[in-house]
């Protein structure tokens, strides 16, 4: 709904792209008493911002772990990938969007 009313005042349209990876993560404030985020980090984090940055826009990718407990036809395989920091490619599945 946001869109469109920013498309008609000629405002570009919002995009973005999602990328999920499951596993363990530490989770909390981190910075000093000056400034503090609260944030995730590890290498579950940065798997899926990999799996993020090989997404394709207005698409959700996630990692064979998470498309592993979906039900077949809720996600389609989308291919190996080459991810920075890994050796080996990765396979990525696209969650289907139904509506």
């Amino acid at each position: 709904e946001l869109c469109t009313i920013w498309q008609e005042q000629d405002i570009q349209r919002v995009t973005m792209r999602v990328g999920i990876h499951q596993g363990v993560a530490v989770v909390g404030n981190f910075g000093s008493n000056q400034r503090s985020d609260y944030t995730a980090i590890g290498p579950t984090v940065n798997l899926a911002s990999r799996i993020e940055t090989s997404c394709a826009q207005q698409k959700v990718y996630i990692s064979s772990e998470v498309a592993q407990h979906l039900q077949a036809g809720e996600c389609i395989e989308v291919g190996d990938f080459k991810m920075k920091g890994i050796e080996e490619p990765m396979k990525l599945y696209m969650v289907i969007n139904e509506t």
